[in-house]
């Protein structure tokens, strides 16, 4: 893996929580939740399409639907990872279940559910079945 620190690249390994590995791992997550969580603020054209998607009222343009799937795929494959690493105890489970209601709110939405069924979004089975759990309306569970 590789890491950037200061303005250092670094490749590290490692499995333990508090190896360099891991904490390189957490710190690109951070950043990558924080892009992804600005991403419409900081887009407003994105936000208002993401709102159109989620919405479901009017169909999306094709140039809207590709941009949606695209965060989306972004969004989902990220949760994927995280979900992937709780089982490994590369991160712990606190962190995840802190965006249990949200991947909940997408995983329920009609718009999102089909993308989520389609072989567009390239999700392992072991995560789809989790969302499908995640999605039932008694509401989101811990991992």
């Amino acid at each position: 893996m590789f890491c950037i620190r200061g303005r250092e690249l670094l490749f590290v390994t490692g499995s333990f929580p508090s190896s360099p590995a891991v904490q390189c791992r957490l710190f690109n997550r951070k950043r990558n939740i924080r892009e992804l969580t600005e991403s419409g603020r900081i887009d407003p054209e994105l936000a208002k399409i993401l709102s159109k998607g989620v919405a479901g009222v009017s169909p999306l343009e094709p140039d809207e639907r590709i941009r949606f799937e695209l965060l989306m795929r972004m969004w989902f494959t990220h949760w994927q990872g995280m979900h992937r690493q709780i089982s490994v105890g590369a991160i712990d489970e606190e962190l995840f279940n802190a965006w249990l209601p949200v991947i909940a709110f997408y995983a329920r939405n009609p718009r999102v559910s089909e993308w989520l069924g389609s072989s567009r979004s390239a999700l392992t089975p072991e995560f789809r079945a989790f969302l499908t759990q995640v999605a039932q309306p008694s509401g989101h569970t811990q991992t």
